[in-house]
């Protein structure tokens, strides 16, 4: 199912009229995306219906998308749910749903890596397999024979549990085939696995009794493996539960948490340290005591090299004119920001910057500063922002990969 492309942020007034199906799935299933809002804020992958399916790619601005940016959409995203897996209660963190994308991405690898679970496991059972003459003994009661011997009528057994009528391997190879429908055009996953599944019979359950289901037979596995795919297939039923049979969506609300993440991630940075030696907001109090408040400005990225020290704010905006850039406050805390450095450091140069997305590695703007009246007379007692474009595509490209690269300019 090759997926339609759109854009985060695109009006509402438009997603309404050219696709009134996909805006009413959203508005019931992902309200927060459209709820008081005048453009969609979503990115991430909707399916309103079976085989359709729409990817709503992270903004910047270009007509030239290919399936391409859609995998690696996705891919970003999965990424970064591996990231913040240790957050408690994904969904109310600005990290949004991606936790699910990674699950997904974690089924299709366990199975490129090691193929369908085929793992027997010794089951215990009654009257068929090996006897277990001394559980027999303890649990049951005989009958006598006519010579007075004890006849027991059920036998407590062992036996192994094959692969084809092992929970496990069936739910794994549904949730594989579901995968490949859905998700397989940016998975990787191939159409062989259709041939490979299809001696596994389909779990006698209904979709809101597998995860629980699983559940019980975690009991009866060991090894890492077996538990490590036993609780992905149980967070995949889990978020299926809620969902009616062909439909799915899948993203962020935000796609800001992940562009900063993702440029921080890129490079060394070293925010947390500085963090920690910005000057804080303070009160005096008439008795001569001064409080400072609990907490003060946080720097998203600070990379220092070459005697340099750059301080980025990380900024999902459009940038495509004043309207649309950082306005006063975003200015001036990057000029607190700049001037504190430079005393904190005093022996570095100190460089401040906005980071937008683009797609096309350019943008309009050059600097944001503050200006007397004269629009020609630039303060100088305030320090100004250079405004920079980082390419989308590269970035997430070199995040899903893993790799270092660095975006500052030189």
């Amino acid at each position: 199912m090759t997926p339609e492309l759109l854009q985060d942020r695109m009006p509402i007034t438009v997603l309404q009229s050219a696709y009134p199906q996909l805006f009413d799935f959203i508005t019931a299933h992902y309200p927060q995306a459209i709820k008081d809002k005048e453009t969609l804020h979503f990115c991430g992958v909707a399916c309103p219906e079976k085989n359709r399916s729409y990817v709503f790619l992270p903004r910047g601005s270009t007509n030239k998308h290919s399936i391409s940016d859609a995998r690696l959409t996705m891919n970003a995203l999965a990424r970064y749910g591996q990231d913040v897996e240790s957050r408690i209660g994904n969904n109310a963190t600005e990290g949004g749903d991606t936790n699910l994308a990674a699950t997904i991405r974690n089924i299709v690898t366990d199975y490129q890596r090691n193929g369908l679970y085929s793992q027997r496991l010794r089951i215990r059972s009654r009257n068929t397999g090996k006897p277990d003459w001394k559980r027999t003994l303890q649990r049951r009661i005989p009958l006598l024979d006519r010579k007075g011997r004890p006849v027991y009528s059920d036998l407590d057994c062992t036996r192994f549990l094959s692969a084809p009528e092992n929970l496990l391997a069936t739910v794994q190879a549904l949730t594989l085939r579901q995968i490949l429908s859905a998700h397989g055009w940016w998975t990787s996953l191939d159409q062989s696995l259709l041939a490979e599944t299809a001696d596994i019979r389909t779990p006698n359950l209904a979709e809101v009794q597998i995860a629980p289901a699983i559940r019980r037979f975690k009991h009866l596995l060991f090894d890492d493996r077996s538990l490590a795919l036993a609780s992905l297939l149980e967070q995949y039923w889990d978020s299926r539960a809620t969902e009616t049979e062909g439909t799915f969506i899948c993203g962020v609300p935000d796609f800001s948490a992940i562009w900063e993440h993702m440029l921080k991630a890129a490079l060394k940075d070293v925010s947390a340290t500085w963090n920690a030696r910005l000057p804080l907001p303070a009160y005096r109090y008439s008795d001569g005591n001064t409080h400072p408040r609990s907490s003060g400005g946080v720097m998203d990225i600070v990379v220092e090299q070459d005697g340099r020290i750059v301080v980025a704010d990380a900024k999902y905006y459009r940038a495509t004119s004043t309207a649309t850039a950082p306005g006063f406050g975003d200015i001036l805390k990057q000029s607190f920001y700049s001037q504190s450095l430079k005393k904190l450091a005093p022996k570095h140069t100190v460089e401040s910057y906005f980071v937008f997305p683009s797609w096309e590695d350019i943008g309009p703007l050059q600097m944001g500063a503050f200006y007397n009246r004269d629009p020609v007379d630039r303060t100088d007692w305030l320090e100004p922002v250079n405004c920079i474009y980082v390419n989308v595509r590269s970035i997430m490209s070199d995040y899903t990969a893993r790799r270092k690269t660095d975006w500052l300019p030189l």
